[in-house]
């Protein structure tokens, strides 16, 4: 259970980054 709550905010900034490097 604790990975999983670890593990979500850090999708999350995965995603944001991925979608702001495709902005560049």
């Amino acid at each position: 259970a604790w990975n999983r709550l670890v593990e979500q905010p850090w999708t999350i900034m995965s995603i944001g980054l991925r979608d702001w490097a495709h902005r560049f």
